[in-house]
């Protein structure tokens, strides 16, 4: 059985990431998220959505109003990883110049 079928459909079925590890036999919560990620990327077969927040868990959608929650979470996430970058990256090229010289 793969990880789409271990996530259910709709919100009030959703699983919390801890049963979901123990169900797919995850030996970390990184394992979990990387498996998620792939099946994201990967897009499931039914023209399901997987999406998830931090107090219900993980599910599968074909709710416009939930997928458009979900997108607009995943690209608010998205920007403040880039924005957190920045600084680091900054100070990386300083770091770059000055090993340059």
């Amino acid at each position: 059985m793969d990880i789409y079928e271990r996530i259910p459909l709709g919100k009030e079925n959703a699983i919390h990431s801890c049963d979901l590890e123990e169900i797919l036999g995850c030996e970390s919560s990184s394992e979990l998220r990387k498996m998620i990620s792939m099946a994201r990327i990967n897009g499931t077969a039914d023209g399901t959505v997987i999406c998830s927040n931090s107090s219900d868990g993980y599910w599968r959608s074909r709710d416009i109003t939930e997928i458009r929650k979900f997108v607009r979470s995943m690209h608010s996430r998205a920007t403040q990883i880039l924005m957190a970058c920045e600084p680091a990256e900054k100070i990386l090229g300083a770091l770059e110049g000055e090993s340059d010289g």
